[in-house]
C-alpha cells in the first residue's frame, strides 16, 4: 500500500460507520421491504443524518444514540424527496404536495 506520504506530509483518517436499516423492524415491515430509502447527510455534521421510507422520515444522530428517531409529520403524506441545504435546512417534499 503506497500513500504517497513524504516527509512533513499530512494524510486524514476517516471513520468507517454501518448500520443496516433494512432489518430494524420499527422502521420496515414486510410491505415496505421493496419500497426505496432517500437519504440525506447534514454538511456540517457527518454523524447526523436523514432517511424517509415510504411512510415515514426519520432522524440519527449517531452521537446520541444508534436507533433512529420518528419525526413527527402527522397531516401530511408520505415523504417523497429529501434536499438538505448548505445553511443545514432539510426540505422535504411530500406526497400530498406539502414541502416541509
Amino acid at each position: 500500500m503506497d500513500l504517497n506520504l513524504t516527509i512533513g506530509g499530512r494524510f486524514k483518517l476517516l471513520e468507517n460507520y454501518t448500520i443496516n436499516l433494512m432489518f430494524t423492524s420499527d422502521i420496515f415491515n414486510d410491505e415496505e421491504a421493496a419500497q426505496s430509502l432517500e437519504l440525506e447527510f447534514d454538511p456540517t455534521d457527518h454523524n447526523i443524518f436523514y432517511f424517509s421510507t415510504s411512510s415515514s422520515l426519520y432522524k440519527c444522530n449517531r452521537r446520541e444514540s444508534e436507533t433512529p428517531v420518528k419525526l413527527n409529520t402527522d397531516g401530511l403524506g408520505a415523504p417523497s424527496a429529501l434536499s438538505m441545504s448548505d445553511s443545514q435546512y432539510l426540505l422535504v417534499g411530500f406526497t400530498c404536495g406539502s414541502i416541509a
